[in-house]
Order: C-alpha cells, then sequence, then structure tokens
C-alpha cells in the first residue's frame, strides 16, 4: 500500500529558548498595537469615517493573528510535534488561513478606497456617510477569505476519501497540491499585488497631473510676474503696481499719460499725488464709417492752466 507523505518538521539554528521569546515578544506587540486601534475606534466618535471602517477591520484580522495562531504556532515550531489533537489542528488552519487572507484583501480594500477618495472625490464624499456598504464591504472580505481555504481545509480529506497527514502534525491536506497552491496563491498573492499596484501609481499619477495643472495655470516668476495657462503674462496686484500710475516720469509725453489716465484712472492714486487743478477726464466715443472705434478725450481745464507733466 502506498504510504502517506510526510511533512518534514520546520528546522531553525536558533536556541529555542531565544526562538521562544521573540515570538511571544512578537505575538504580544501584534496583539497590543492592533487592540489600541480598535479601542480608539471604540471610544471617538470621530474616528468612525468610512476609510477607518476598513482599518478596523485590518486591526481585527491582525488582532486575531497576534492572539490566537501564533501562540498555538510557537510550542509546534519548537517540539516539532502537535500536541492539541486534530480538532484544534483544523480550527487553527482555518483561522490562520482566514486571518491572514483577510489581511491581504483589507489592504486591498484600503488602496481602493483610497483610489475611490482620489481619482472620484465628488462621489466618494457624497457616500462617505453610508456605513452600510462600509460594513458590506468590510464583511465581503471575511466571506472571501473563508471560501478561499476554509471549505479545502474542512472536507479535502472527506472527498479524497484518505488523510495524507501524519500523526503527530498539523498541516492542510492540500499542502502537496500544486495545483490548488498555485491557484490560490494567484487569487491570494499575485491578484492583491498587482491591485494594490495600479491603485497606488493612479494615486501618484493623478495628484502628479492635478500639481501640474495647478502650476500651469499660475507660475510665479522672479521679476514679479505671474503666467497663466494661456502662456501670457500679467502683473501681480500689488499696491507697489497701483501707485505706480500716480508717479512721474518725464520722460512720457502729456498724449501718452493721458491714454494711461483714461484706461486706469485716477480712483487708484492719493489725493496728494493728483496734479493741481485736475479734474476727471471724460472719454467721448465716437463711431467713425461703423468700423473703426476711437477714443476722442477731452480735458476739462480749471481757470488756472496747468502745464504739462
Amino acid at each position: 500500500p502506498e504510504t502517506p507523505v510526510t511533512r518534514p518538521i520546520p528546522t531553525h539554528c536558533w536556541p529555542r529558548p531565544v526562538l521562544a521569546t521573540l515570538m511571544a515578544l512578537l505575538a504580544l506587540a501584534t496583539v497590543l498595537g492592533n487592540a489600541l486601534v480598535v479601542v480608539a475606534f471604540a471610544v471617538d466618535r470621530s474616528l468612525r469615517s468610512r476609510s477607518n471602517f476598513f482599518f478596523l477591520n485590518l486591526a481585527v484580522a491582525d488582532l486575531l493573528v497576534g492572539g490566537f495562531c501564533i501562540p498555538l504556532y510557537i510550542p509546534y515550531i519548537l517540539t516539532g510535534e502537535w500536541k492539541f489533537g486534530k480538532g484544534l489542528c483544523k480550527l487553527w488552519l482555518v483561522t490562520d488561513y482566514l486571518v491572514c487572507t483577510a489581511s491581504v484583501f483589507n489592504i486591498v480594500l484600503i488602496s481602493y478606497d483610497r483610489f475611490i477618495s482620489v481619482t472620484r472625490a465628488v462621489t466618494y464624499r457624497a457616500q462617505k456617510s453610508m456605513t452600510r456598504n462600509a460594513i458590506f464591504k468590510m464583511a465581503l472580505v471575511w466571506v472571501a477569505a473563508f471560501l478561499l481555504y476554509g471549505p479545502a481545509i474542512i472536507s479535502w480529506e472527506y472527498v479524497a476519501k484518505r488523510s495524507i497527514l501524519p500523526r503527530g502534525e498539523c498541516y492542510a491536506e492540500f499542502f502537496y497540491n500544486w495545483y490548488f497552491l498555485m491557484t490560490a496563491s494567484i487569487i491570494e498573492f499575485f491578484t492583491p499585488f498587482v491591485s494594490v499596484t495600479y491603485f497606488n501609481l493612479s494615486i501618484y499619477i493623478n495628484i502628479q497631473k492635478r500639481n501640474s495643472l495647478r502650476n500651469d495655470y499660475t507660475v510665479p516668476s522672479q521679476d514679479g510676474l505671474e503666467m497663466n495657462f494661456q502662456g501670457r503674462k500679467k502683473k501681480h496686484a500689488s499696491p507697489s503696481n497701483l501707485a505706480r500710475p500716480c508717479l512721474k516720469k518725464k520722460k512720457k509725453k502729456r498724449w501718452l499719460m493721458l491714454a494711461e489716465d483714461v484706461a486706469q484712472g485716477w480712483s487708484t492714486c492719493p489725493a496728494y499725488a493728483r496734479p493741481p487743478g485736475f479734474k476727471p477726464i471724460v472719454p467721448e466715443i465716437k463711431i467713425k464709417n461703423t468700423n473703426f472705434l476711437y477714443l476722442h478725450s477731452t480735458e476739462r481745464k480749471s481757470s488756472k492752466s496747468y502745464k504739462s507733466f
């Protein structure tokens, strides 16, 4: 008769006390860190947002890893023998595969949530208060994680009508079936890896596009100018620029200064900067030949005439 294939007992080069201490510290840190996340979520109501629900789901999965899976694995790896019976072995395997797979799927869900919040901000804000949708996705993660490995762990020996699990060991019956392992690895590792990579790259590219559009719309330069998205330059609306029409420039001709006065006006200039006896210029618009529009400026002078600037 065919003899069952035995799984090699894990070997290690570390001393057992050191390895046991390190694994115990790892389990303790995992439990404490994720327990703080759960307590903070339960105490502070402001943390109960849609995205934080997914972090809570991830913390619960990791809490089960540190509180249940690792403690049962420590004596098994130290002694090389499973001493807790076949029933607890099944429960430990189902829980171990379940929480590890759920942790991976939660990371994908968190990345997808960030992707939607960046690329579809309006839709995301409209659904931000819908906690039922978030709870449904959280439950879907656990159901998908269980369906991937749970039925196979529970019923593999009954479907195959024999068990390859030796006495004193605890591992899944499909451990040496590479067809099942390849399919499960694609679903559990390669697909989440590609999905998370795509979501994060899309977020990065979207943010870069926004920054480039913002920089193209307004690019400050060193000479006090702004460049708009059409490539035209415009001056900053600073007080110094507003006061420039008030400054006297000897080299400018009088008609040029009058044209500037009509366009900009003296409303921005203080009273002391206006010429003595100067009254506002009244522009008159006349149409000639219905094709040309010219500006005819008339100046109302006071009794005291003044010289050109």
